[in-house]
């Protein structure tokens, strides 16, 4: 599977880098930012470990997958499943708290702070309506296509 840096990894990167310097801050925002930086960082864990494996593969298709790589996919396909009603719980908690910290701003302006929550927020936004269907279609391609491979290897 690839290695490859992309633009989502470059995205987290800067999020995670922006959500540690406002977490420093030592503001009511600050302090919501930095649960918010805990449950992101467990977040991507599991991201990385099931959507980036899914979305590599609709990516490349079959281009430099073989039927060596389904049981890669159908782990983190199987793992995805799983986990994604907890990743939703996490968006829910994170939006929680970073409304409040967004509540907390209007009397202590931060520019920096208030960006990111509007970053933050338009991220979870893009993942639950377009990342993460792309990585459910995804695992059902893989699932067809690498038994439609294997058949053919077989024969």
């Amino acid at each position: 599977m690839s290695d490859e840096k992309n633009i989502l990894d470059e995205e987290h990167e800067e999020l995670i880098e922006t959500l540690g310097e406002v977490a420093r801050k030592k503001t009511e925002a600050g302090k919501l930012f930095s649960e918010v930086l805990v449950i992101f960082s467990y977040h991507l864990d599991k991201e990385n470990e099931t959507v980036a494996p899914l979305l590599a593969y609709l990516k490349a298709r079959l281009g430099d997958y073989r039927d060596k790589d389904k049981d890669a996919l159908n782990l983190a396909r199987t793992k995805f499943e799983d986990s994604y009603p907890e990743m939703m719980q996490e968006h829910e908690k994170m939006a929680k708290l970073i409304r409040r910290a967004q509540d907390s701003l209007k009397e202590n302006p931060d520019k920096l702070a208030s960006d990111l929550a509007e970053h933050l927020l338009h991220h979870v936004e893009l993942e639950e309506e377009l990342l993460y269907p792309a990585a459910f279609a995804s695992g059902d391609l893989a699932e067809y296509e690498l038994d439609l491979l294997g058949d053919k290897i077989k024969n």
